[in-house]
């Protein structure tokens, strides 16, 4: 008995992992929870120029982060399409990389790209998702923020769903 004790009392240590300090840039580092930021309304754009969304979130210089970017969204007009990039923000990058997924009714576009790369599809048919992973490195400290707009326009109008978000997570 006395040696399940033993095993038992040590089994903690070995099965519970470290906590880490993440500082995105909003103050003092919280423990294992990401930045993130979260559409609370609908984002909307009836123009075919990229308008810098609500997801936006502060990076600090010198730091690596990766990211999960996560858009439900619907464009009045399927043949306007949807453009999404990630230059909205005030911040600059030595290394940046991103993929790209355009779902409606099937994966409509799979795409890399670098920091300003515009991931696009020319026509959906009713609700798609986009979703953009990448991984930075900061040079100079500043915003990270998400921009939308239609592909091309003529009469209807791109909506981003509330519940649409960005996280952030730095990496040590």
């Amino acid at each position: 008995m006395k040696k399940f004790f033993l095993f038992f009392f040590f089994l903690p240590s070995f099965l519970f992992a470290q906590s880490a300090s993440i500082d995105a840039g909003g103050g003092s580092g919280s423990s294992l929870n990401p930045t993130s930021s979260i559409l609370t309304a609908d984002f909307t754009n009836a123009t075919a120029s990229l308008t810098t969304t609500a997801l936006t979130v502060n990076l600090v210089a010198g730091k690596k982060y990766s990211y999960n970017a996560v858009l439900y969204g619907v464009d009045s007009v399927a043949a306007e399409g949807v453009q999404i990039e990630d230059a909205g923000g005030t911040a600059t990058f030595t290394n940046f990389r991103k993929h790209c997924l355009i779902h409606s009714t099937v994966l409509e576009v799979s795409a890399q790209g670098g920091f300003g790369s515009v991931c696009s599809d020319a026509s959906l048919t009713g609700n798609f998702l986009v979703q953009l992973q990448g991984g930075m490195e900061v040079l100079s400290s500043g915003t990270f923020a998400i921009r939308a707009a239609q592909n091309t326009h003529a009469t209807g109008t791109l909506t981003l769903h509330r519940g649409s978000y960005l996280v952030i997570t730095e990496i040590p």
